[in-house]
């Protein structure tokens, strides 16, 4: 039964994650503007956030920022990613 019941759940988590996709390919497609940048739900960004990211991106076609992952009481930084030596290192990163 439990071995059953972990499918179940595992297939809901793949169907939510194919939704979400689905969703964000759809909102691709119907982008107007010029640039496309992704914030989720559970996102924190600076109130110049867009404006850094513009201000940067020059003649770009990607424009890569760090994140970092904080405390939610207190904001204090637990660490920052910041890739380095892999496929995305050819793109501007900010």
């Amino acid at each position: 039964m439990n071995l059953v019941r972990e499918i179940q759940e595992s297939d809901y988590f793949i169907m939510k994650i194919m939704e979400l996709a689905i969703r964000v390919n759809r909102g691709i497609q119907l982008a107007s503007g010029q640039y496309i940048t992704f914030i989720n739900a559970e996102d924190f960004v600076d109130n110049n956030y867009l404006e850094t990211f513009m201000n940067e991106i020059g003649n770009n076609d990607v424009l890569i920022s760090e994140y970092k992952k904080v405390t939610m009481k207190s904001h204090d930084v637990l660490f920052t990613s910041i890739p380095l030596d892999c496929e995305w290192t050819e793109f501007k990163y900010v």
